[in-house]
């Protein structure tokens, strides 16, 4: 659960940045968009969540993820 409240956390932010800078957000983070989305998936649906979807995003994709936050 610690992962998901990490998701809530990085998602949030995107969606403060968005607010502030949405082109060059888009910019930089290409799919954005779609992580705000699984935000409220993961608060509001929780139920549907499939843990493996999230483990292999959280090892494939993060990595990039967090090579583009700190490039921002």
């Amino acid at each position: 659960m610690a992962i998901e409240r990490e998701f809530e956390i990085i998602s949030e932010a995107l969606s403060r940045l968005e607010k502030v800078e949405p082109d060059k957000l888009a910019d930089r983070i290409f799919e954005f968009r779609k992580i705000i989305d699984f935000r409220n998936i993961l608060t509001h649906g929780y139920d549907i969540i499939d843990i493996a979807v999230l483990w292999d995003f959280v090892q494939n994709r993060v990595p990039e993820l967090l090579e583009k936050v700190q490039n921002y």
